[in-house]
């Protein structure tokens, strides 16, 4: 496989590794998102209308309770349309807990809630539109407002506390899943720091290894050092290419120096020859004279004995 492959693949890795983690990541902003969402949709407003429809019918209570005490017609029309806007409220804050419910025995306490507040109103209409001077019948009237009183009261209670108890179970099962996102994007990040160690230990081994055995190799062989083998010169790839041109140059390199050492023997063998000859040319030159000045001298004295004999010949 060619060095680029290598390296898309390595970058590709890295960015799919980076892919999923961004992934995890964003599966956890998610998850918790959506956890708030259903938090505040679910528990949080259906405490808050529970607690709403409590109150009003606490001021609804209180509104039916001064109409018993009062006989102004104005004052009991307007006492009668509050009460009412409050029941409406109610009906409404009890619909709008009875849509989140996720427990089945919050719709029940809600229906029943619900037929406790029709009979309420059942009473609160008939205290709206009893006689003023009728004492007795608002008295009997006061007595069943008081007897239902005690048992709406509690049914809205009861709703209030299974809501809360609903807002706490969602909150350990938010933080279950929270938990469970957090192992997940742990064991996530894990992998993914992992693999990308990996990835680095692979291209270390077979990238940056070879490349620094063959940078030594180089330097060594520019130094003069031509023993030595060129590593991963079988290698397909870039690294096989720079190898075996560089074991070019190395057998280039000895085979020049190998000439340049035979043509300094060839030039030390001719020196030696050339100063062989004039030494031969010299010895022959220094007998030759010898030979010269000895066959004048031999000349020399046969002319001085044949001179001496022509004197004495002359003499004689």
């Amino acid at each position: 496989m060619r060095i680029g492959s290598k390296l898309v693949i390595g970058v590709a890795s890295v960015v799919v590794l980076t892919a999923i983690a961004s992934g995890f990541a964003m599966d956890g902003l998610m998850r918790v998102s959506a956890l708030t969402a259903e938090m505040y949709d679910k528990p949080l407003l259906s405490i808050s209308f529970a607690r709403n429809a409590l109150t009003n019918f606490v001021r609804m209570d209180r509104e039916v309770t001064q109409a018993l005490t009062t006989a102004d017609a104005e004052t009991l029309k307007d006492l009668q349309e509050s009460a009412a806007e409050l029941e409406s409220e109610i009906r409404d804050d009890l619909a709008v807990v009875r849509e989140r419910a996720t427990d089945p025995e919050i719709l029940e306490v809600v229906d029943e809630t619900l037929v406790l507040l029709d009979r309420w109103q059942a009473i609160a209409e008939q205290i709206f539109k009893a006689d003023p001077s009728d004492n007795a019948a608002r008295a009997a009237l006061s007595e069943g407002k008081q007897d239902l009183l005690g048992e709406a009261e509690e049914s809205f209670s009861l709703v209030v506390e299974f809501t809360t108890e609903q807002g706490f179970n969602f909150r350990e099962n938010a933080d279950e899943v929270a938990g469970r996102t957090l192992q997940i994007q742990i064991i996530g990040a894990a992998l993914v720091l992992l693999l990308g160690v990996i990835i680095a230990v692979m291209i270390g081994r077979y990238l940056g290894r070879p490349l620094n055995a063959i940078s030594s190799r180089m330097k060594a062989v520019s130094l003069g050092d031509f023993e030595g083998e060129i590593p991963c010169r079988e290698n397909s790839d870039e690294l096989g290419d720079m190898a075996r041109a560089i074991d070019v140059f190395r057998k280039n390199a000895q085979e020049v120096e190998r000439l340049q050492v035979e043509k300094a023997d060839a030039v030390a063998q001719a020196s030696d020859r050339r100063r062989q000859a004039r030494e031969s040319i010299a010895a022959d030159f220094e007998a030759t004279i010898r030979r010269v000045a000895a066959a004048i001298s031999q000349a020399v004295g046969s002319m001085r004995e044949t001179a001496g004999d022509l004197d004495e010949a002359a003499r004689g």
